[in-house]
């Protein structure tokens, strides 16, 4: 008789975070990019590269809500050849632009420790 390990599964919970505005690198350019995310309310302010390290090692989950249609957009990362990697967003694997669509940061905000 196969005796039982007690091998249980771990559940990790991770802290959520709302995206509410965005920084742009060379704004009001055609060929601008979004360098930081933000949530304005809660003042803070966190850099894409910091935002994809915490979505590669699964320790915070982030999110645009469309106080419009009521949608969840997740946020997620694409790191193409020859390219720089990039934030989207998306509801069910399916992208869309509700990323690019929120404000651009004030400068109240500060950086996300």
């Amino acid at each position: 008789m196969e005796q039982d390990q007690g091998q249980t599964a771990e559940v990790r919970h991770v802290k959520e975070y709302r995206i509410t505005c965005i920084c742009k690198t060379g704004p009001g350019q055609a060929a601008s990019a979004i360098s930081h995310v933000g949530n304005e309310r809660d003042r803070w302010l966190m850099s894409c590269e910091m935002v994809m390290t915490h979505l590669e090692m699964g320790t915070a989950a982030f999110y645009v809500f469309d106080e419009r249609t009521g949608q969840r957009s997740s946020l997620g990362y694409a790191k193409e050849g020859g390219r720089r990697p990039y934030l989207f967003s998306h509801i069910a694997g399916c992208c869309n632009a509700q990323l690019w669509m929120l404000n651009v940061v004030t400068p109240g905000c500060q950086a996300f420790v």
